[in-house]
This record gives structure tokens, sequence and C-alpha cells, in this order.
């Protein structure tokens, strides 16, 4: 029997490893877009693309302006405080319900 694929998920700040080769970007179910890159035979690291973008500090988190989660153009990523991201979020769904 094969052994199994290990894909480890990248840590705030961290950059894939020297010499890591990125085969690939694909959708999640929640719709964001992430990348893979391969470390070794069978070993793999992957990133939310956003993330990888717009770099954000500890404890921050990544707005995407637009609302459009495969918009990750640089211009269109923002880093925001945990609070001030549900904030925007809440005042985004009111002005869209009305």
């Amino acid at each position: 029997m094969p052994a199994a694929n290990s894909i480890r998920q990248l840590k705030a700040g961290q950059t894939p490893p020297a010499g890591a080769r990125m085969v690939g970007t694909y959708k999640n179910a929640a719709g964001y877009l992430r990348r893979r890159w391969q470390t070794g035979p069978r070993q793999y690291v992957e990133a939310y693309e956003h993330r990888h973008v717009a770099k954000p500090g500890p404890g921050q988190q990544v707005d995407h302006q637009d609302r459009n989660k495969t918009n990750n153009s640089r211009s269109n990523l923002t880093n925001l405080s945990a609070s001030r991201h549900a904030t925007v979020g809440n005042l985004r769904r009111r002005l869209a319900s009305r």
C-alpha cells in the first residue's frame, strides 16, 4: 500500500521552505484560493493565497475590499485586526441587506 501524502498548513508569517516548488492553486469549499508547494516526495505545504500576498502581521486578518474571495491583488487586500475585520464585515452585510 503506498504511503499517504503529507500536507502541512503554513502558519501566519511563514514562507514556503527554500527549494519548494509551487505545484498549484485550488479553490477550497469556502471559496478561497489555496496555494500548494511540494517540499519532497509526497510532502506538501499549503497557504491561503490572500495571506501569502498580503503578509499580515501577528493577530491580523486579511480583508477583501471588494468581497470577492478570489481577487487577491495587493490593491484589493487590507490587513485588519480581528475586531476591525468583524466590524467591517457586519457593516457590509447591513448595507447589502438594504
